[in-house]
């Protein structure tokens, strides 16, 4: 058994031409005894439907950046909160910045509002300037959170990473690591690439291109790779 986790903006979907090839190379894989993952940035009321919309079969989520583990139904299987302190913190601090960007908090299932007592992550828009102005101030009191401003302007508060999160899963299936190969674009998706044999993108952040990894141009492409 191999277990295939990708990341989807920019990897597994590309246009609707790729994603639809990428589909039933999927299915083919599943087919054969192994386990397709999407690993991602987005929460799953986001994922869902876009898989929904090409078909693709999956068989975990790994959501809001390795913060939430759900099954092929949506089921919750493991969550990790943005810590009590840190969240007190946070909203703190958003609270004199309400006026200039959107603020958006997420739980398992998708955007809460502000009295949620569990938070997964916390997304941000605005101003660029303004951003980069809260992630110092916010990064000056976290302790346990992770922040980052994102290619598309986000500024992300979030718990886990994407390795971290393949490290969590992995013992509870009790799989070797050797079983495992990861693909991306993006920074998010190093830290996993260079863990679990991992493959990136043609078209990829340039940051990436530092590292020695293996290249495929889809999803579709690397599964005949595996399959071989």
């Amino acid at each position: 058994m191999k277990i295939l986790i990708s990341d989807f903006d920019g990897t597994l979907f590309i246009n609707e031409d790729d994603i639809l090839k990428n589909s039933k190379k999927i299915k083919e894989f599943r087919g054969n005894g192994n386990l397709f993952i999407i690993s991602t940035a987005r929460n799953y009321e986001a994922i869902e439907p876009a898989c929904r919309q090409y078909n693709i079969e999956a068989d975990y989520f790994f959501c809001d950046i390795g913060s939430v583990i759900l099954d092929k139904n949506g089921n919750v299987l493991y969550k990790k909160y943005i810590n009590i302190d840190d969240r007190n913190k946070i909203e703190k601090i958003l609270y004199g910045y309400e006026e200039n960007l959107i603020i958006k908090r997420y739980g398992t299932h998708g955007k809460q509002d502000r009295n949620i007592e569990n938070v997964i992550e916390y997304k941000i828009e605005g101003d660029i300037e303004n951003l980069k102005t809260l992630k110092k101030e916010i990064d000056k009191n976290l302790k346990y959170s992770r922040t980052q401003i994102t290619e598309d302007n986000k500024f992300i508060i979030h718990t886990s990473s994407k390795d971290q999160v393949i490290d969590i899963f992995k013992n509870i299936l009790d799989v070797n690591d050797n079983k495992i190969i990861t693909v991306g674009d993006e920074i998010d998706d190093l830290d996993m690439l260079k863990k679990y044999n991992g493959y990136r993108m043609n078209k990829c952040n340039e940051y990436l291109l530092k590292y020695n990894f293996k290249c495929v141009n889809s999803v579709s492409e690397l599964i005949e790779i595996l399959d071989k």
